[in-house]
């Protein structure tokens, strides 16, 4: 099977690459086509970058919105070559316009679920309904540094407003360090684990995360692939 990603930014395809690795879904690089944000260059800075070097949300949505790349991937596939595809989204800009995802209740003991969704469904309409049944939706709730938090610490890192930070104030309190400002490299050093995540010890890092855990049981089992 091949897996194509388009997702907000370079460290996020590094943990999902790395959740599908641990999962047995994946063996080698070429399974995973990351889509966007494109690979090619390592640009330093935003501004002489082409856009499909990087990304963001609105970028996620003009990809979903248009589906060419969707129309590109699932296309160049052979007739023996399954082929799937991951959209990510971070939930943390849910409420900007265009977005437009209206937030639940914090409060709320369904919140995770429930905003997921949500985000799920907003999504499902920019694809005007067209690829569903071959996408995964990896929808973090609020950041997909609180997936990576699940690794390191034992506690619901759903809950944090600015997971971002709090995942970094833990980094420095704990005094990990990370020799790379490369986003990707970064991203894949630091979640490393989840290429153990069938391991028991790290199978439990999933209750630290509703919204991880919800992604991670959405995937298919390597057996039926």
């Amino acid at each position: 099977m091949k897996f194509g990603i388009i997702a907000e930014g370079k460290g996020d395809c590094a943990v999902l690459r790395n959740i599908l690795i641990g999962l047995g879904l994946i063996e080698k690089p070429s399974q995973v086509a990351f889509i966007r944000p494109k690979f090619e260059k390592d640009a330093s800075d935003i501004k002489d970058m082409h856009p499909d070097e990087f990304s963001s949300w609105t970028l996620v949505k003009s990809e979903c919105v248009s589906r060419h790349k969707f129309f590109e991937f699932f296309e160049e596939g052979s007739l023996d070559e399954k082929r799937k595809m991951i959209v990510h989204l971070d939930s943390a800009e849910c409420e900007l316009k265009g977005y437009d995802v209206k937030r639940p209740d914090k409060n709320s003991d369904n919140y995770c679920e429930i905003l997921r969704n949500n985000i799920i469904e907003k999504i499902k309409e920019w694809l005007d309904n067209k690829y569903t049944d071959d996408t995964y939706f990896a929808i973090a709730i609020e950041e997909t540094e609180a997936w990576v938090h699940a690794l390191y610490e034992n506690k619901d890192t759903s809950k944090s407003a600015a997971p971002k930070e709090a995942f970094s104030r833990y980094l420095i309190k704990n005094k990990i360090r990370v020799k790379s400002n490369n986003a990707y490299q970064r991203a894949k050093i630091l979640s490393d684990d989840f290429t153990k995540i069938n391991r028991k010890k790290v199978k439990g890092c999933l209750e630290n995360n509703l919204s991880l855990k919800l992604f991670v049981e959405s995937l298919p089992a390597p057996q039926y692939i």
